[in-house]
């Protein structure tokens, strides 16, 4: 209690899978041109494919262009590396990679 009260800003809460490894946050930076659907599809990727707990999302249009900030909660890399190759197969997605973000 008394390091929550310290640091809480800097706890992350990890969830427990069915497999019984611990899930930890992992953040996303996707960027792109911009078509209807893509957040659908993102979402889809992410959820339904892999399996994957979308704890945030900040999805971004503007000028045709797309920008947007996810975070996950991924079982580890492999699974995190996964996401990001299958969403980077998706159409008018440009740039996908792993941010460092604990908010």
């Amino acid at each position: 209690i008394q390091l929550m009260t310290k640091f809480g800003n800097r706890i992350i809460k990890a969830k427990w899978r069915e497999k019984g490894m611990m899930a930890v946050l992992a953040g996303l930076k996707i960027e792109g041109l911009d078509r209807k659907g893509m957040v659908n599809e993102i979402t889809e990727v992410i959820s339904q494919k892999y399996n994957i707990n979308i704890r945030s999302m900040n999805i971004q249009a503007s000028d045709g262009r797309v920008e947007g900030e996810l975070m996950l909660y991924v079982n580890g890399n492999e699974d995190l590396h996964e996401v990001i190759h299958h969403l980077k197969k998706l159409k008018n997605i440009q740039k996908v990679y792993r941010i460092n973000r604990h908010t």
